[in-house]
């Protein structure tokens, strides 16, 4: 027997179907209506808003303006270049097609046809940045075998002749010519074509799939060019040097600036490990990052000279005032100051000379803390400068109400401070220019397409520091630190004045919170002495051959100096002029910048190796200043040399002196102390 639906059971069902068809046929009406009311009474509006969104116009960037060194050698130009764009759908022999692309490209054959036909795209850009002899060849191969949706757009290609050269400084562009660092980015609106507009479709995303008019070949606008205050030749000379320092010395990194202190012009700003802009995405991306904006680091000793500047300054000492150095350790509360070596009583002089902590720390003792504070602030420490350069920190300077005795005394000789390359050498350039803080400059000019001038960055006075008096004196104590008697004699130029100052610093552990062992060495020099042409700072982070900078930094300032003299014809007749600095090539008609000796014999095939050498008994006097006696040892064996030696430490002076022409076997005389 069948069992009877419950009637109640069954009225609840019925009524459910009820309201779930009721609900069915309201969705449709509402579906209907819409799709009604969009094709029928909303269809113009809808289209009008599709078209806004899918077509859009864009100005076309197919020009970029040139950026120039200081004598305006090319250093970032805009070449024509061609970009190979496809229709999928409207390739007529895939297979033909695919292999001609593989063969050309240098492609696996699964590689292109997944590129062109997975995605069932109506337009890609298969291969960008094409060069338009190699776009001529394809398209004659893909004409020749009539392969249909295929075509080339017009573009600039943004190409950096002098590869590496000051990369950080320049900068480089992406492949939408958008400039992505250095003068590329801060100048990027500057530097760009502003061109008429064209028509552009884009997808859901609001990205361009295709141009409408692909033919840029007429389209008229404007650009600006850049004049930098760079100079190529000394730009090389230390990217050059800095790299032989920094591997000579087993080095993590070197920094390097050279500046005209009377301008505050950028002569050239370096650092190594480096980069090429051409290939940027070949390198990890820190090193792109310019170090000498960028890097924070307590200076060292290298600070000791403005602590000493802003006493001379306020009259409390001169420049022969004694202290008493308390034999390399004087207590401060309850904590100790140390010396790298014990001296008694020096006069402020020999403070700087000798690098004395404990006699800087009681020279600063006799000036207010607040004055102390307002003094580093005038240099421009703690401060960012205002330049159309990005990358720029600020350094580190704390608050005045955490200055107790002992951080006081610390800052006085460059430790419990961060400061960046650019602010120490401003600074210095300050110490020995008369006394005037200039702005740093690194942007020259900026031109139109016609080469007037837009803009011009004029040296500027942001501030006297001290008078010129007190520069004076400052500057003749600072030829005294090259000296034998001062911590950089391996800074010293036969023939020509030379001031300075050494530093060298313990890095911070930022996991420890404290000093960990790894040192930064550094010197920074100027000449000539009476009226400075030029200052140079050289720093070498983590050596591990020596972390004094009297032994690693200044040899490198001495070769970057030595340069600069041969090309400025200013160099003394001691200093021999090599083939490099004679044959100084036209940038313009060279896609790299001067080649070294070392690259041009191996290009010619010279073997210096396999040249037989002129037997003579006459040698020059190996320079030996800087050295220990184990690395002195194998440079007297090589040149069949005896010698005498007095003192110990480091080689100070030798008789006869360096470069001098003496018989083989000749016994010569070392002297040394300890140099640091």
């Amino acid at each position: 027997m069948s069992k009877k639906i419950d009637p109640l059971l069954w009225r609840s069902i019925r009524l459910r179907l009820t309201f779930v068809l009721l609900g069915v046929l309201l969705i449709f009406i509402y579906v209907s209506y819409k799709i009604f009311s969009v094709y029928f009474i909303e269809s113009e509006e809808y289209i009008r808003d599709a078209n806004r969104f899918h077509n859009s116009n864009i100005k076309i960037n197919i020009k970029r303006g040139t950026i120039y060194d200081v004598n305006g050698k090319k250093l970032a130009i805009s070449i024509p270049a061609k970009t190979l764009y496809a229709r999928p759908r409207a390739i007529n022999h895939k297979d033909k097609a695919v292999k001609i692309l593989a063969s050309f490209f240098k492609l696996d054959y699964s590689a292109v046809f997944r590129k062109l036909f997975s995605k069932n795209r109506r337009f890609l850009y298969f291969k960008r940045m094409m060069s338009e002899e190699d776009a001529k060849k394809l398209d004659k191969i893909l004409k020749n075998n009539k392969i249909t949706g295929f075509g080339f757009e017009t573009e600039s290609k943004r190409v950096y002749p002098q590869q590496r050269l000051a990369a950080q400084l320049i900068g480089f562009v992406g492949a939408d010519s958008k400039g992505l660092y250095g003068v590329e980015k801060a100048l990027d609106l500057k530097l760009k074509f502003k061109g008429e507009k064209r028509g552009v479709l884009k997808n859901a995303k609001h990205k361009i799939i295709e141009f409408k008019n692909k033919d840029f070949s007429d389209i008229m606008g404007v650009y600006n060019e850049v004049t930098l205050t760079v100079n190529s030749f000394i730009q090389y000379f230390v990217e050059e040097e800095l790299q032989k320092g920094v591997e000579e010395f087993g080095v993590k990194r070197g920094v390097a600036i050279v500046m005209n202190p009377n301008t505050g012009e950028i002569v050239a700003a370096a650092q190594y490990p480096t980069f090429n802009p051409n290939k940027y995405k070949e390198y990890p991306s820190k090193l792109w990052k310019p170090q000498y904006l960028s890097m924070v680091y307590e200076p060292g000793s290298t600070f000791k000279t403005f602590s000493i500047a802003l006493a001379l300054k306020k009259g409390v000492v001169t420049p022969s005032t004694l202290f008493d150095c308390e034999h390399g350790s004087m207590k401060l509360g309850r904590f100790i100051i140390h010396d790298s070596h014990p001296h008694d009583m020096l006069t402020v002089k020999d403070i700087l000379v000798k690098s004395s902590n404990i006699g800087v720390a009681k020279i600063i003792e006799k000036v207010d803390s607040k004055e102390f504070y307002n003094f580093i602030h005038d240099l421009h420490f703690g401060q960012r400068y205002k330049l159309n350069v990005p990358g720029q920190e600020r350094g580190l300077v704390k608050k005045l109400k955490r200055w107790r005795k002992v951080e006081v005394a610390n800052i006085s000789f460059g430790q419990g401070i961060g400061v960046t390359p650019l602010q120490l050498i401003s600074a210095f350039s300050a110490i020995i220019n008369g006394g005037n803080l200039m702005k740093p400059i690194f942007i020259k000019k900026i031109l139109d397409e016609d080469g007037n001038i837009i803009k011009e960055n004029k040296p500027r006075i942001l501030k006297k520091i001290i008078s010129a008096d007190v520069s004076k004196q400052l500057k003749n104590m600072l030829k005294a630190v090259v000296s034998n008697e001062g911590t950089a004699p391996r800074a010293a130029i036969y023939g020509i004045e030379v001031g300075g100052k050494t530093g060298t610093a313990q890095k911070i552990d930022p996991t420890k919170r404290g000093y960990s062992d790894k040192r930064i060495a550094s010197f920074i020099g100027f000449f000539p002495i009476k009226k400075p042409e030029y200052v140079i700072l050289v720093i070498m982070d983590e050596p591990t051959i020596s972390s004094y900078g009297g032994v690693v930094a200044a040899p490198v300032f001495k070769n970057i100096a030595t340069r600069i003299l041969k090309y400025e014809h200013k160099a003394p007749k001691s200093l021999e002029l090599d083939d490099l600095n004679l044959n100084l090539p036209d940038l313009d008609k060279n896609i790299k910048l001067l080649e070294s000796v070392r690259d041009i014999e191996k290009r010619l095939g010279i073997n210096k190796s396999k040249i037989k050498k002129m037997e003579t008994d006459k040698i020059k006097m190996p320079n030996l200043i800087g050295l220990n006696i184990r690395n002195a040892l194998s440079i007297l064996e090589k040149n069949n040399l005896d010698f005498e030696i007095k003192g110990k430490g480091t080689i100070y002076k030798t008789i006869p002196q360096e470069a001098v022409e003496i018989n083989k076997f000749e016994s010569v005389k070392i002297f040394m102390k300890e140099i640091y």
